[in-house]
């Protein structure tokens, strides 16, 4: 090593006085060129090695960072030019490799052992941390801590991939409130999880396929069309008499509240207090109006490849009698081109006609009850005076 350090200082001192100096090539290329080794190993030259000094070695061009090759054993790397760590920076230009290995503390002249890769560059430019993968652009290993592969430190909260023993993985904004966008793109889509994956939103360990934790007080689902309107969703916990503590499902429209699930028995209600209606009027006689309906039997056109037969009523024939159970849609058929104009329609509003229809026949019959009963006494009556004659 001595010597090495000499040769290199005298051909530093040739290099001032602008000569072209080589050692052991007959044609330098350069002001300085070194050709040979001392000893058996690859090293060219030192400097610094009285303490922790830089080595350049030939064959795998190599810069060594408190490391030398004189000669290699089994299971090494180079030697320590002084106590401590030590790293090497090659290019193999075999496979056009570039590389940074590390190597734990050492004494002085003792053998390195086998090195911790540290950052590959494959000549195609992919690069890889601790690992000698290189097939994509970013290759990342596995570290030995517990903060995982990867961390992404934002101002309040980090990103973590394989985090702990349990490999997880934390995607989180940097501060509080802040949002994570996952393949926001136009036209595209989002694939999570396999077929047996479960997601779990504010729950940790959800158990259905889907399962959302709602807060109190919140809302647990939304749907929201372009011009903001929307529906949402709610699991609400509340005391029914006779049923006890349960959890409705409860829908709104805009904040409004439209109808339930009742936990005790799965029926669906809508809230129909008198407090929360205005302007209540008596319902029109419908009874002529009923004679009039056509109910039909019919084949529905889409998405009925046995051709079933269902019963029902027409809409157009329904509007002109009873109009509020007749409303008019753009419907967005996917396999053909919308209606503009199509009719949909209330069928429960039916239930409130045929009991308003039922009342008017009731009292139909108690009319004719009531003449029935008169003209059975004025017979009566009749029957006695031609009995007196």
């Amino acid at each position: 090593m001595k010597m090495i350090s000499i040769f290199i200082f005298i051909a530093i001192g040739l290099i001032a006085n602008a000569q072209n100096v080589d050692n052991g090539n007959s044609a330098a290329n350069a002001q300085l060129e070194v050709e040979g080794v001392v000893g058996s190993g690859a090293t060219v030259g030192l400097f610094g090695s009285t303490a922790n000094g830089v080595s350049l070695q030939r064959n795998w061009p190599t810069f060594g960072f408190n490391q030398y090759r004189d000669n290699i054993a089994p299971g090494s790397q180079g030697k320590y030019i002084g106590n401590g760590f030590a790293a090497i920076q090659y290019f193999d230009y075999n496979s056009g490799t570039y590389a940074f290995d590390l190597f734990p503390s050492g004494t002085a002249n003792s053998f390195t052992p086998i090195a911790t890769r540290g950052i590959t560059i494959a000549n195609t430019g992919n690069t890889s941390i601790r690992t000698n993968e290189n097939g994509a652009t970013l290759n990342i290993g596995r570290g030995d801590g517990i903060d995982g592969t990867a961390v992404f430190t934002g101002p309040n909260y980090w990103s973590h991939f394989n985090y702990n023993i349990g490999e997880d993985t934390y995607i989180r904004a940097g501060v509080a409130g802040g949002t994570v966008y996952v393949n926001k793109t136009t036209n595209s889509s989002a694939l999570m999880g396999t077929t047996s994956t479960h997601l779990g939103i504010n729950s940790p360990n959800p158990f259905y396929t889907i399962e959302v934790y709602q807060p109190s007080g919140q809302k647990a689902f939304a749907l929201v069309d372009a011009n903001n309107y929307r529906w949402a969703m709610a699991a609400n916990h509340i005391n029914v008499l006779d049923h006890g503590h349960g959890v409705a499902l409860d829908f709104y429209y805009d904040n409004v509240g439209r109808g339930r699930f009742q936990y005790f028995d799965g029926n669906y209600i809508v809230l129909s207090d008198e407090r929360v209606k205005k302007d209540i009027q008596d319902f029109d006689p419908v009874l002529d109006k009923l004679k009039k309906l056509k109910p039909v039997r019919y084949e529905v056109l889409r998405n009925n490849p046995n051709h079933e037969q269902t019963i029902g009523l027409l809409a157009q024939d329904v509007r002109p009698l009873f109009p509020g159970l007749v409303h008019q849609i753009v419907d967005h058929n996917r396999s053909a081109k919308p209606i503009n104009d199509a009719l949909v329609m209330d069928y429960s509003g039916f239930g409130v006609i045929a009991i308003k229809a039922l009342q008017e026949q009731e009292k139909q019959i108690l009319e004719l009850q009531k003449q029935k009963q008169e003209l059975l006494e004025r017979l009566k009556q009749l029957e006695v005076t031609l009995q007196g004659q």
